[in-house]
């Protein structure tokens, strides 16, 4: 039964070879003709020397003897005599050799052939046989070399004609060249054995010392392949090594420098590379002649393995490859694609495809669909092409292009380079050193533990800083995510460290970021900033900043620019700083009955800022004069240098300052109060309450979704105070006169101290007051009405002015008409004469800001009571522009039901 040599493959399966067998066969016919080639020899032997009994014993020669010149005497001793028997004895021995020696049935009568350098490769999982050198064997009776048992060695490449070193073969081996004490065997190409009369050039019958082996040269292997073993013969290694004694030549510590190498029986080693190893590899020894050695060296270099080609169908393919390198196109369909070991290169093509590249350095394409890519041990490239597409690196060091779609890359173990490309993507380098690159679109990326550097690219990103929940439930958490460089790119960028358990100190003036557990990381072009449980210290710069601390004491600045700061739970300090910032309180589990968020210190710093407690349940309390808001859910804090405040979802009380403010009451029954200055005050759904108290305040509907802004009670106070309903839609009814307002958006409001009104888009009715009345329709045909001569007289205070009169638009004076007896409108007349009385005529002025078109109402002749009002602008009026006289329409009886 032949033995086998298993060799390990890179899938762990067995790849079987089959191993050289040589049998070695005992010839005890072969013992006995050696024992009588023997006796022979020291017979003829004898015979000479005892020729020369009772002659003296010559002098020993000197170990270094001088060369003889000529004419000089020779002390050599004459063996001509001894010659003759020994060359008949020779004779008759060789005639032995053919009956006695070799009988038939020991040996064949073929040798058999042996390969040197055996290369296993394999084409369809049998070894080829390519690549190999045939030579004869023959057995030994010492061994060839120290490093394998006895049994049998290897000629060198003399017996086929060429001679790579000294000799090798055993030296009682029937066809050897020469021994000691022979003469020439017929073999003119071999020289005789010391002290006889062959032809070598060196030897001339006299002792000499031991010549070491020589080496003319590293000797070059056979190309070897990955993850194969090969055998090693010892000719291999003699190949370029020569003896010039003629000696018998053995390998002696053998190593290799990557690897393993082992004797593998007389002659021959394995040698098994190292698994995924390409290149060179370099084998050292030394080279024995039984008296010295050599050092010398062999190369072998490791190839790759030819790839093999492999073509799905058009349709849903499952497809394995081989143990070695495939190209694998999946083609159309949803397709499931394992590459196995190797470096192997996948491509999906169309379809919605699951590539897995297993072991090796593998390429994946997922092209067209929303593809799930696996690159599985080794550097791996993958593409994930058009569509949403998963993309995990895994172990190695791997590289990752999402490409267009919204795509999900994670990296996994090694110094990954992921990048994002188009679309919006998720990219987290897990751990190791790595690159995350965003690209186009709002992507959120992670760099993971390691020292990474995560470029955002175009869009408005968020670059998460920190440990992962992952890696903080892991077995062996790591202290911090490592030192990260972070670039936001263009656009408006987050950076998150809301995983942060302890404090972090982030600086965007300094590009600095630092903690615990997030390293210390460089930052660039990052404008918002999010903070983690832990008391931190968050900096803005000159940009526009959102920066929120979350949990814990925090300490918020937001420096020059527009900035949103958000101080979260705890006891925070937030300055707001130049530019017009808004300072955002918020109640973050949204119940209502939670504790309150601690007590902080807001200041709003330079500009027109705003204090926003929008996101509150209850109700709170918040007064500028006095410096407070108080809430169940915001705490005792203590407030500054605001100019705005937005109430929450509660009945909220909130009162201005002594400067220009802004209050909005947000949903609730709401209470504001302006003070002094020129304050804008919005109630908000529910039923308001509005007091302007001084300075020229303005009153604003704003427009709810399903519902109305409510029965809001108004109070303009001192000063000329606007009612405005410019967000309104659909047709109102603003009558300063009665103080009241009235529609299906803003609810039926009361209006008290109200000298201006401005409606909406839709077709509305404004009716002036008794004082001085500024009017402005908006948007549809308005109806402007002025009740009495005294709404236009207004007390001798001034004259009411209507701002956006526009084609469509009517100016209703019937009600003075029917009192006077009758209008009628009178062109206006450019010659000087007189007009008639109870006219309306109409001529412009021009004042220092624009002209203005003026409306005269002619009363009587003495012109003492004419009246007058305001159009803004220069206008051509005509009599449609006016409503004269109580005409029953339904528009008409709208106004009058005003």
């Amino acid at each position: 039964m032949d033995e086998k040599l298993i060799l390990k493959r890179p899938d762990s399966q067995q790849a079987i070879a089959p191993m050289n067998r040589y049998e070695i066969a005992d010839k005890p016919g072969r013992k006995r003709g050696r024992l009588v080639l023997s006796a022979l020899f020291l017979g003829a032997l004898g015979s000479v020397f005892g020729s020369k009994e009772g002659e003296s014993e010559p002098a020993k020669p000197d170990p270094n003897p001088e060369p003889v010149g000529p004419g000089q005497p020779s002390e050599v001793l004459d063996m001509s005599g001894a010659l003759g028997a020994i060359e008949d004895a020779a004779a008759y021995v060789q005639g032995l050799l053919q009956d006695l020696a070799f009988p038939d049935e020991a040996l064949p009568s073929k040798l058999g052939r042996l390969r040197s350098s055996v290369r296993l490769a394999f084409d369809e999982g049998l070894p080829t046989t390519d690549l190999i050198d045939e030579r004869p064997y023959k057995t030994s009776a010492r061994p060839a070399n120290d490093n394998g048992p006895q049994g049998f060695d290897f000629p060198g490449l003399a017996s086929f004609g060429s001679s790579p070193s000294g000799r090798v073969e055993d030296d009682d081996a029937d066809d050897d060249d020469g021994s000691p004490g022979g003469g020439d065997d017929d073999d003119d190409d071999e020289p005789g054995g010391p002290g006889g009369p062959g032809d070598g050039d060196d030897d001339d019958g006299s002792a000499r010392s031991n010549r070491l082996p020589v080496v003319t040269g590293r000797n070059v292997l056979a190309n070897g392949l990955m993850n194969l073993s090969a055998v090693i013969l010892l000719n291999d290694l003699l190949a370029n090594t020569v003896d010039p004694d003629g000696d018998r030549l053995s390998i002696a510590n053998l190593t290799v420098s990557n690897g393993s190498i082992r004797a593998y029986g007389e002659g021959m080693w394995l040698y098994t590379p190292e698994r995924g190893d390409l290149g060179e590899v370099t084998f050292t020894y030394s080279v024995s002649d039984g008296t010295g050695r050599t050092v010398n060296g062999a190369l072998m270099t490791l190839m790759d393995w030819p790839a093999n080609e492999i073509r799905g169908t058009e349709g849903d393919d499952v497809m394995r490859g081989t143990p070695q390198k495939d190209i694998i196109a999946a083609l159309g369909g949803d397709d499931i694609v394992y590459g196995r070991e190797s470096d192997d290169t996948i491509l999906g093509g169309t379809g919605n495809d699951t590539l897995i590249g297993g072991d090796g350095n593998d390429t994946l394409y997922g092209e067209a669909g929303n593809d799930r890519l696996y690159g599985g041990r080794g550097n791996d490239i993958l593409f994930g092409g058009m569509g949403d597409d998963h993309l995990y690196g895994e172990e190695g060091d791997d590289i990752l292009l999402g490409e267009a779609g919204d795509d999900y890359l994670s990296g996994g173990a090694g110094n990954d380079r992921l990048f994002g490309e188009e679309g919006t993507d998720v990219i987290d380098g897990d751990a190791g050193n790595d690159l995350v690159d965003g690209g186009a679109g709002n992507d959120r990326l992670t760099g993971g533990s390691g020292d990474d550097t995560v470029l955002a690219g175009t869009g408005d990103d968020i670059i998460v800083t920190g440990l992962t929940a992952d890696e903080t439930r892991s077995a062996s958490p790591p202290a911090s995510d490592g030192d990260d460089h972070y670039s936001g790119g263009e656009g408006h960028d987050t950076l998150d460290a809301s995983s942060a358990q302890e404090t972090v100190v982030i600086d965007l003036v300094a590009g600095t970021a630092t903690g615990a557990e997030i390293g210390s990381d460089t930052i660039e072009s990052i404008e918002n900033v999010i903070g983690g449980s832990g008391d931190d210290r968050i900096t803005g710069d000159e940009n526009c900043n959102t920066l929120i601390g979350n949990d814990g004491n925090d300490v918020i600045a937001g420096n020059a620019g527009d900035d949103t700061l958000i101080g979260g739970n705890g006891d925070d300090v937030v300055s707001g700083g130049a530019g017009n910032d808004t300072i955002v309180v918020v109640a973050f589990d949204g119940s209502g009955d939670a504790d309150d968020d601690g007590n902080d210190s807001y200041s709003g710093g330079d500009g027109i800022d705003t204090l926003d407690l929008s996101a509150l349940v209850q109700a709170v309390l918040a007064d500028m004069d006095a410096g407070i808001a108080e809430g169940d859910e915001i705490g005792e804090d203590r407030i500054e240098d605001f100019e705005i405040i937005v109430g929450g979802r509660g009945s909220d009380r909130i009162s201005g300052s002594r400067g220009d403010d802004m209050l909005f009451g947000g949903n609730g029954d709401d209470r504001l109060r302006g003070r002094d200055g020129d304050d804008v005050l919005v109630g908000g759904a529910g039923d308001d309450e509005l007091k302007g108290e001084d300075g020229n305040d303005t009153f604003v509907v704003v427009l709810l979704p399903g519902t109305d802004d409510g029965d809001d009670t108004i109070d303009g106070g001192d000063g000329v105070d606007r009612y405005d309903a410019s967000a309104a839609t659909q047709a109102v009814v603003i009558d300063l006169d009665r103080g009241v307002a009235t529609g299906v958006e803003i609810g039926n409001d009361s209006l008290s101290s109200v000298e201006t009104a401005i409606g909406g888009k839709g077709n509305d009715i404004i009716v002036a007051s008794n004082a001085v009345n500024v009017l402005a329709g908006g948007a549809g045909a308005d109806i402007f009405v002025f009740r009495s001569l005294a709404a236009l007289a207004n007390g001798g205070e001034g004259r009411d002015e209507i701002r956006d009169f526009q084609v469509g638009d009517r100016i209703d004076l019937s009600k003075i008409a029917e009192a006077i007896g009758g209008l009628a409108f009178a062109p206006f007349a450019d010659d000087g004469s007189p007009t008639p009385v109870n006219r309306i005529t109409f001529y412009h002025e021009t004042f220092s800001d624009s002209e203005r078109t003026v409306v005269r109402a002619v009363i009587d002749l003495e012109r003492d009571e004419d009246l007058e009002f305001l159009i803004a602008g220069r206008h051509a009026l005509t009599e449609q522009d006016f409503i004269l006289a109580a005409i029953e329409t339904a528009a008409e009886q709208q106004r009058d039901a005003v």
